[in-house]
């Protein structure tokens, strides 16, 4: 007996079809496997056959494969926005672990989860903590007691460790004088606290040894700029006009923010008949455009010693500066996510390499990393980092976005911060580092050691990085030396052009020179090594000889490519060098060699110049006040 389930079957096999059941479909139709019982419209293959077609849709029929497609990007935007949101979300749990000049939180034996390797190394790392960071007994910090929260390794700055290694020379030195006048020990503590130095190198120790601790410890000076109630104006086009020229000669191929034909429509439209007023991005971008070119003709034009600036030129500098202050009084006007307001925000803080950076010149770091900030965060909104193939301005955007990564990974690892345009959510492939072009190819340099920067700090100076032991970050950085090495292979004809080329381009190989020998202070500091020491003296040695040949040079054109070249390096890269130097001085005193003393005179007598027309709170005034009192 047939059970009710077979019946059942039986009878829907036995049931005729619906509706349509005997129209013929094709086979397309058939695969698609959509029914409709609608005979229009037809499919092509339907028409080409003329058969009613069954089962089609009446609509348009949906493209799985695109459906599918389009499916796949909603979803790799969607894990962008929550990879950006987590990148912020590390950012500020990094920064608030990684005060700016203070000490990390985090212990140096603190082992972490990434393997047995990583917890032996710290244990093996806590187990060191009393030797010196780099070298053997030859380090001041080696000599004497040391303050644990005062050792290099808690620092995440570089800049902030060596203003502390710094100020322990001088007090070593300031130790070594008191007990030559009193007979008692150097190596006391006690002694040190009590030092009333009474000779004038005392006085100077002291004073060094002051202000070492209060740029290691201290917040950086705040300095809000002037308000005189009058919104920013746009400079006169003749005179506009008459530098634009020089400016994409001269200074954009460095730094390339801007298209030529971009500026000039603009310069037409900002300055032509308007129903509104100007735009307020371009209004930033020209005055910075002249303030850059300004600049760095004057600084060229000075012969050595001298400042060589005409009255003309100086008021139009205080004019140029006072707009510039206008413009960032205003700034928040140019937070609308748009390439032009990226590229206004960018100009208010940087200079191309023949002068440095804006708001670290004039105004206070507190103002640059403010602005520049901001022209990150709208860089990413708009999707610099990201590939747009035949977008509009997409060779702009390109370069914009390169400048700023740059610029980005330098901030990073002077002030122990995290990188605000990381390169794992750079979806924009690096250039080849032989275009044809030494200007482009010095570039892609640029580019290629920014990368290795950004390598620098996540292993030797981020938060993360303090959990791990000496050993391992002695080994971290003798790889990133390594990688330093081949890099200067790979780009070795950007680094030392051949034939006879143009003082730009002598520039940017001096510079590209200057940051490796920084790059190699900078890991050598992180090695634990014998010979750590003289290394990185000998390279800052070298990168100052390399300044003051350039600015001593006897023909005008490599004068004024040193000129403008100290202008960049000293605020780009800081007083690393300067502080090696000095500290190998302070070691070998009174034996120091002469050509030394003569290397830290020369760089304080151009920081002297450099900081004439800046505020007491910029960082030209830091390094000019640096440089003068260790000299």
């Amino acid at each position: 007996m047939a059970t009710p389930r077979a019946s059942s079957v039986s009878v829907q096999k036995n049931r005729p079809r619906q509706t349509g059941s005997l129209s013929p479909a094709c086979d397309e139709c058939r695969i698609r496997k959509v029914r409709c019982n609608k005979e229009y419209p037809k499919c092509s293959s339907c028409r080409a056959s003329n058969l009613p077609c069954e089962f089609s849709n009446k609509g348009k029929r949906i493209n799985h494969t695109k459906k599918l497609v389009n499916d796949v990007e909603l979803l790799g935007s969607r894990l962008g926005k929550i990879e950006e949101a987590l990148f912020r979300c590390l950012s500020v749990v990094e920064a608030a672990n990684t005060p700016r000049y203070g000490t990390s939180s985090q212990p140096a034996s603190r082992p972490d989860s990434e393997g047995n390797e990583d917890r032996e190394e710290s244990r093996r790392g806590s187990v060191d903590s009393e030797d010196s960071w780099s070298d053997g007994s030859s380090d001041p910090l080696a000599r004497g007691e040391r303050d644990p929260q005062a050792d290099p390794m808690h620092y995440s700055s570089p800049v902030a460790s060596l203003y502390f290694e710094a100020r322990a020379a001088s007090v070593q030195l300031m130790s070594s004088i008191s007990s030559t006048e009193n007979g008692s020990n150097p190596a006391s503590p006690r002694g040190r606290e009590g030092l009333s130095p009474s000779t004038p190198l005392g006085r100077y120790l002291s004073d060094a040894s002051e202000l070492f601790q209060q740029l290691a410890t201290g917040p950086p000076p705040v300095s809000e700029p002037k308000y005189d109630d009058l919104p920013p104006a746009l400079p006169p086009r003749t005179l506009l006009e008459g530098f634009v020229e020089a400016y994409f000669t001269d200074l954009n191929p460095f730094l390339p923010l801007y298209d030529r034909q971009s500026v000039l429509d603009a310069i037409e439209q900002q300055y032509g008949p308007r129903s509104d007023g100007p735009d307020l991005a371009w209004i930033c971008s020209f005055n910075s455009i002249l303030l850059h070119t300004l600049e760095a003709k004057s600084s060229a034009a000075r012969p050595g010693g001298h400042t060589g600036d005409s009255t003309l030129e100086r008021g139009l500098v205080v004019h140029l500066l006072l707009n510039a202050r206008r413009c960032y009084n205003n700034f928040e006007r140019l937070l609308q996510p748009r390439l032009a307001n990226v590229q206004s925000l960018f100009s208010m803080t940087s200079f191309s390499p023949m002068q440095a950076l804006v708001a670290l010149r004039y105004f206070s770091f507190t103002m640059f990393e403010t602005v520049f900030a901001q022209a990150c965060q709208l860089a990413r909104t708009i999707g610099l980092h990201q590939t747009a193939a035949g977008a509009p301005q997409e060779a702009e955007r390109r370069h914009l976005f390169w400048c700023l990564f740059i610029i980005d990974k330098h901030a990073a690892l002077a002030v122990g911060k995290p990188c605000l345009l990381p390169s794992y959510a750079c979806a924009i492939p690096i250039p080849s580092s032989k275009c044809g072009s030494l200007i482009e190819d010095q570039f892609t340099a640029r580019i290629m050691l920014a990368t290795i920067l950004e390598e620098m700090y996540r292993r030797l100076h981020s938060a993360r990085s303090t959990r791990r032991g000496r050993e391992q970050i002695s080994r971290r950085a003798s790889q990133l030396a390594r990688r330093l090495e081949d890099w200067a292979v790979q780009h070795e004809h950007a680094l030392h052009p051949t034939g006879t080329p143009e003082a730009s381009q002598v520039l940017a190989a001096a510079e590209l020179q200057y940051a490796l020998y920084i790059s190699r202070v900078l890991v050598q500091r992180r090695i634990n090594g014998p010979e750590s020491r003289s290394l990185r003296y000998s390279h800052a040695r070298t990168g100052l000889q390399l300044l003051q040949k350039l600015c001593n040079g006897d023909h005008l054109g490599g004068r004024r490519v040193g000129y403008a070249m100290f202008a960049s390096v000293t605020l780009n890269y800081s007083l690393i060098p300067f502080l090696e130097v000095y500290m190998q001085v302070l070691q070998d005193h009174p034996r120091a060699d002469a050509s030394d003393v003569a290397l830290l005179t020369s760089f304080a007598a151009r920081a002297d110049i450099l900081a004439a027309q800046t505020t007491a709170t910029s960082y030209t005034a830091r390094v000019r006040e640096v440089s003068a009192l260790c000299c």
